[in-house]
């Protein structure tokens, strides 16, 4: 009788391992195909250049939106301080990732930096980024010399 339960025992073991082989298989084809649907909206690489300036300053805010699903924007907006500036993108490869660029002056003083962007099937990303615009030089007439 004790070889018919090790016999058993070795037959549990060889199923126990067939069904973990048979699971680790699945769970290497279904989590790529999971991660790859998660987050279908994105926006990557902001950037302010430069990232100082005056008031006449130009500059440009950059991001790259990106869709795993391939959908276009509903919009791609910065919001600098308390202004939105809607931006411009140039391509329509949406799964590979398209830039859009916005180019303007600015107001004096520290402001936050915030990207936006939604797409038609109303999925929505926001990235932040932190700049200083510096205020322009002191009238030479009104430093006090000594």
């Amino acid at each position: 009788m004790s070889d018919s339960r090790g016999r058993q025992a070795r037959r549990g073991v060889q199923l126990l391992g067939a069904t973990l082989a048979a699971g680790l298989l699945l769970l290497s084809v279904v989590l790529p195909a999971l991660a790859a649907a998660v987050g279908p909206t994105k926006l990557e690489h902001p950037s302010v250049e430069p990232r100082t300036g005056s008031t006449t300053t130009q500059f440009t805010l950059r991001v790259t939106y990106r869709s795993n699903q391939n959908v276009p924007p509903e919009y791609v907006r910065v919001v600098v301080g308390s202004t939105t500036y809607e931006m411009t993108g140039a391509g329509i490869d949406w799964k590979g990732g398209v830039v859009f660029t916005v180019h303007t002056s600015l107001p004096a003083g520290a402001m936050g930096v915030v990207f936006q962007a939604r797409d038609a099937e109303k999925f929505v990303d926001e990235v932040v980024e932190r700049f200083k615009a510096l205020r322009e030089k002191m009238d030479e007439s009104l430093r006090l010399t000594t």
